[in-house]
Order: C-alpha cells, then sequence, then structure tokens
C-alpha cells in the first residue's frame, strides 16, 4: 500500500514537471513570437518613415505623366471638361480658372487663362513653347495647350494643395514632420532649377501653400511658374496685390519689382507654415517673438507629431533668414538653403534609428545628389549622372540640369 502511494505520489511529481516544462516552453514561445513581432512593426515604422522622406513607387500604369505635349482644340478641351461643367471646376485664381478633366481616360487639369485676348496668340504661343520644355520632379508639366481659348493643359496632381493638406481639408491625414520636410526640400529643389534657366531665369512671383500640389504619392509640384509672363502688366498688379500680401517680398512695394530674393521670401513664409501649421498673416513677426522669448515649441503644430526640436529650431532660423525684408540680406538657394534642407532631410530619415536591428532593416536611402551618388556606387562602374535622383534607377538619356540633379528628358 505505501508502495503504491510512493509510486503514485512520484507519478504526480513528474506530470507537474511535464506540464511546467510545457509552461515554460509556451513561454518562450510567446516572448520569440513578441519579439518577432517588435522587430516587424519597427521594420514597417522604419518603411512609413523612410516612404515619408522618399516618396517613390512604380509609375502608375495610366497618368498624365503618359501625355506627350500637343495642341489641342477648343472642342477638345471642352469635351473634356465636359463644357467647363461647374463640378469639374478646382479653383481660381488670379490667372484664371481650373478644371478637371480627362483626355484619353487620363486625367488632367485645364487653365483657362483670364483676358486672353488682351495678350495675343503669336506671343502666347511663344510663352507656351518655353514652358513645355521645363521638366522638373518638383514642377508641374505642361502636356497641352488650346491657343484658340489660351487653355493650358497641366498633369493632374490627385491629392489637391498643400493649403489643404496643411488645413486637414475633408478630414484627410496630417503631413507628418518628415514629411514637410521633405516638401520643403523638393520646393527648394524646383525654385532653385526655375532660378537657373538659360536664357531667360523664371520668377514665379506668386509662390503660395495653394500653388504647391501633392500627386498619388504626396510628391510636390509647383504650378503656376512663368505664367507671370502671359498676362497683361494691370491683370499682373491685380494679381500680386489681392490675396497673397503675406508671401510677397516687402521690398517690392518699395522697389517695384521681383527677383530671384522675392521667391526665397515666399519659401520662408512656407517654411514656417510647415512647422506651425498656421495662417500666413503675421506669421513671421509671430515666430520672430517666440523665438526671441524661447517659447517656439508652443507654436509648432501637434498634428506633425514629435518633431525633433533642434531640427524645428533650425528650420524655423533658416526660415526667418529667408524672410529677412531686406533682400540683399536673404541667403541664395544653392547652395545655403539647399544645404541645410538636404541634411534636414537625411537627418529625418535617420531619426530614431539607434540599434544595429534598426540599421539592418533600413532600405538603402536615393542620395541626395548625384555627386553622393558617386560616392555611393563607386565600385559599381556606373556613372553617377545616368542615375535618376529620385528612384535610383538607371536612365537611358540622362541630362545635368541647373540645379546639379540629373533627370530624363
Amino acid at each position: 500500500m505505501e508502495r503504491d502511494e510512493t509510486q503514485l505520489r512520484l507519478r504526480t511529481l513528474r506530470l507537474v514537471e511535464l506540464a511546467e516544462e510545457e509552461i515554460e516552453a509556451c513561454h518562450q514561445r510567446i516572448s520569440t513570437l513578441e519579439e518577432r513581432l517588435q522587430e516587424r512593426n519597427a521594420a514597417i515604422k522604419i518603411l512609413q518613415d523612410w516612404l515619408e522622406v522618399r516618396p517613390w513607387v512604380e509609375p502608375p500604369t495610366s497618368s498624365s505623366a503618359d501625355l506627350q505635349f500637343r495642341e489641342y482644340s477648343l472642342a477638345k478641351i471642352k469635351s473634356a471638361t465636359m463644357n467647363f461643367s461647374e463640378h469639374l471646376k478646382l479653383g481660381e485664381g488670379g490667372y484664371g480658372v481650373v478644371y478637371r478633366g480627362e483626355i484619353k481616360k487620363i486625367k488632367v487639369a485645364v487653365k483657362i487663362l483670364r483676358d486672353y485676348s488682351l495678350q495675343g496668340r503669336q506671343e502666347f504661343e511663344q510663352e507656351i513653347n518655353l514652358l513645355k520644355e521645363i521638366k522638373h520632379p518638383h514642377l508641374v508639366r505642361v502636356v497641352g495647350a488650346c491657343f484658340e481659348r489660351g487653355c493650358i493643359v497641366y498633369e493632374y496632381a490627385p491629392n489637391g494643395c498643400l493649403a489643404d493638406r496643411l488645413s486637414c481639408k475633408n478630414d484627410t491625414p496630417p503631413l507628418s514632420w518628415r514629411a514637410r520636410i521633405r516638401i520643403a526640400n523638393e520646393v527648394c529643389s524646383a525654385l532653385h532649377y526655375l532660378h537657373s534657366l538659360n536664357p531667360v531665369p523664371i520668377v514665379h512671383r506668386d509662390l503660395k501653400p495653394e500653388n504647391i500640389l501633392l500627386d498619388e504619392i504626396y510628391a510636390s509640384k509647383i504650378s503656376d511658374f512663368g505664367l507671370a509672363r502671359l498676362l497683361p502688366e494691370y491683370l499682373l498688379k491685380e494679381t500680386e496685390l489681392k490675396g497673397t500680401l503675406s508671401y510677397m517680398d516687402p521690398d517690392y512695394p518699395r522697389t517695384g519689382e521681383f527677383t530671384h530674393k522675392s521667391d526665397v521670401y515666399s519659401l520662408g513664409v512656407i517654411i514656417l507654415q510647415l512647422l506651425t501649421g498656421k495662417p500666413a498673416l503675421g506669421l513671421v513677426s509671430r515666430v520672430d517673438r517666440a523665438l526671441d522669448r524661447g517659447e517656439f515649441n508652443d507654436l509648432m503644430d501637434p498634428s506633425a507629431g514629435e518633431w525633433p526640436f533642434e531640427q524645428a529650431i533650425q528650420l524655423a532660423y533658416l526660415a526667418m533668414d529667408c524672410t529677412e525684408a531686406d533682400r540683399r540680406r536673404r541667403p541664395e538657394l544653392h547652395p545655403t538653403v539647399m544645404t541645410i534642407l538636404n541634411k534636414l532631410r537625411t537627418a529625418a530619415v535617420n531619426f530614431g534609428r539607434v540599434t544595429e536591428h534598426d540599421h539592418m532593416l533600413q532600405p538603402p536611402l536615393p542620395q541626395e545628389t548625384s555627386q553622393v551618388a558617386a560616392e555611393i556606387n563607386a565600385d559599381t562602374n556606373i556613372p553617377s549622372y545616368f542615375l535618376c535622383p529620385i528612384t535610383q534607377g538607371l536612365m537611358d538619356d540622362p541630362c545635368v540640369a541647373a540645379d546639379g540633379f540629373t533627370y530624363e528628358l
């Protein structure tokens, strides 16, 4: 009897040991799964952060990028816009009215210029022939024109304008701080390209968030560049003094002229809006006071996420330099502003990636200039100018632009 009890006790103890071993094994499996889940989430976060700073996807199978420039009849333009239907109207400004349209089942934007009859067809054609040759990844591309009516056909940007995204119009999600740094960098690159064009540089004259469009991957594209050359002088003055005073060079009323430094001022105001999410009116003075009092953190837009304060302050001071009242004291876009924005953009990509595991998961980032790309690809024997600055893919017919980037024509 006593022997049976001893054996039963031993069997019970063994069963308990086996159960404990199984429980321990389950705990280990759970721990392993949790570690893998954390690694997966970390990888997803890194990829999301990277895409915010450098968006890149395969080109859409059917987009306005597929359209080659051509002249359209007024009948074709009316058909594309359903006879300029009010429900297809995208907006209206000093330069004219913009409608959404569709040509060959591809969405486009059609701008009808104001008082085209005062301009003259020959001069309009000359200017359009110049505009259609301007190609930069962060400039809206001209894909057609109607010389009968004074219409310009542009590629379509489905995510609207920067002004709408900063205000989260239609309950759209806010732009993250990384995306905002990227957009500032892209706009600066496009502006420098316009200012460097030969033989005739282009000063935008009306740069503001409403004229910065976002495509299907939220890459920014400046619109309405070059239109100042298409309007009569009296309309230009009316346009410049209506609704855009907050972005206007304060030197303009005194000198009566716009220069490339006027665009630098506008860029500075836009950067302040990217930082704060606040209206442009009085923003320069407001930020200036906050910086003097050490209260800038209170002005930053919380919807953008947790800005790294050191980067935010550096960006704020850069914007304040750009908005100096005396245009002679404003920095040049290249190399000063571009260099700082390139560094901030690179820092934004790497921010928060401190572990060796994170660095292993980090996707290789396209470099900001062909010079840097050459250093990275030195062992591949591929000339740097054959590498696209957007995708780092190999280009068949590269062209080095005035901004130092290489693009395919």
